[in-house]
């Protein structure tokens, strides 16, 4: 059923409710687990360079995590006043705000990829890593930092398009780039790929090629998402009408959404660094399976997001057309279903543990450690 249909009933079923969620947040959920597989194949590749590449990108994982969290918080800072505005059917201020985050994105972007490109010369000292991977960890953390503006205006632009009711064009987006990382890190790891026959060469950057490969895949798939939204989306496309000039009230909203929701990421991935300083001095082995140990966790987590996805879209357009009872019911139908999910995934995690381990790395060690 269509949002704007369950918004005109007075009284929807609690099917007709959970029929909404499950449609929306399927197309995300489905992204998520094809994500978690390109991330599986991805890190079996950095586990076929040794324990040292692994164990690199791991000591500054907890870091670009953080990054990320403030990210997403930017994002949700508008893309949750857009879905209020569709919700109360005020398309061209929807428009008006998603043009003025582009333009304030910008911005937060120069100065997140200034912070953290000085950072990364010093980042992995500071973290307790050895001589043996703070090099590779300096790299990989750069490139990163270097392209943040591109993975600031995916997340803003894929969270805006799933706030504005479509789920699906992010979420097949999402797989496409899930499938260039994978080829993009091949050819940047290693020194060839072998493809039956035929054998392609690659450039043999390691742990910087990981890196480079992840960076390229967002590159790509910003064109066709930008497109998506800007061009061929009924209600965010720039050829209709819809103001440019910041206002204070739209950033006063940004804030007050987004503000809290950084603080819970910064307190939640700062505990994330200090862990990582607390194992750093156990050795390579100990930082390489904790890495792997939060890739394989993400099988357990990750679909939430799909269902996070949907949440913020249905009681973001509820609470715009002043339906604070739909908005509520809405609240608990996501939660109790990400609840259920993970919870299924996380049984079938514990089971799955020493096979997931010995399919992302051949280094034995780390795999017990791991598991």
């Amino acid at each position: 059923m269509q949002i704007e249909q369950l918004m005109a009933q007075e009284h929807p079923t609690l099917g007709a409710k959970i029929q909404t969620v499950i449609q929306l947040a399927l197309p995300a959920m489905i992204a998520q687990i094809a994500e978690i597989a390109m991330q599986y194949i991805d890190s079996s590749m950095v586990g076929q360079i040794g324990r040292e590449g692994s164990a690199a990108i791991s000591l500054v994982a907890p870091t670009t995590w953080l990054v990320f969290g403030l990210l997403t918080s930017f994002c949700y800072g508008f893309s949750v006043q857009v879905a209020h505005a569709i919700g109360g059917k005020e398309y061209t201020r929807a428009r008006s705000i998603f043009r003025q985050a582009l333009v304030l994105a910008a911005l937060f972007a120069i100065v997140l990829t200034a912070v953290t490109t000085f950072l990364a010369p010093w980042l992995p000292r500071w973290l307790g890593g050895g001589a043996d991977i703070s090099h590779d960890a300096t790299m990989y953390f750069l490139i990163f930092a270097l392209f943040l503006p591109v993975r600031l205006y995916y997340f803003l632009i894929a969270s805006v398009l799933q706030c504005a009711g479509d789920m699906k064009t992010p979420s097949i987006i999402g797989i496409f780039m899930g499938v260039l990382d994978v080829i993009f890190n091949a050819i940047f790891i290693f020194s060839s790929v072998n493809i039956g026959p035929i054998t392609i060469p690659g450039f043999s950057l390691g742990v910087t090629g990981a890196a480079l490969g992840t960076a390229m895949s967002y590159v790509v798939m910003l064109i066709p998402l930008a497109h998506a939204a800007l061009v061929k989306n009924p209600i965010l496309q720039l050829k209709k009408d819809g103001a440019w000039k910041i206002e204070d009230t739209v950033i006063h909203q940004a804030l007050r959404i987004g503000i809290p929701l950084a603080l819970e990421r910064t307190v939640l991935e700062l505990a994330q660094i200090f862990q990582m300083m607390i194992i750093s001095p156990l050795g390579t082995v100990a930082i390489a399976a904790h890495g792997f140990a939060v890739t394989a966790e993400s099988f357990c987590y990750n679909p939430g997001f799909g269902l996070s996805a949907a949440a913020t879209t249905l009681v973001g357009q509820a609470s715009g057309a002043k339906r604070r009872d739909l908005a509520k019911s809405f609240a608990w139908i996501t939660t109790g279903l990400g609840m259920l999910i993970m919870g299924v995934m996380g049984m079938l995690m514990f089971l799955a543990a020493p096979v997931v381990f010995r399919f992302l790395t051949i280094d034995q060690q780390v795999q017990q450690v791991g598991v």
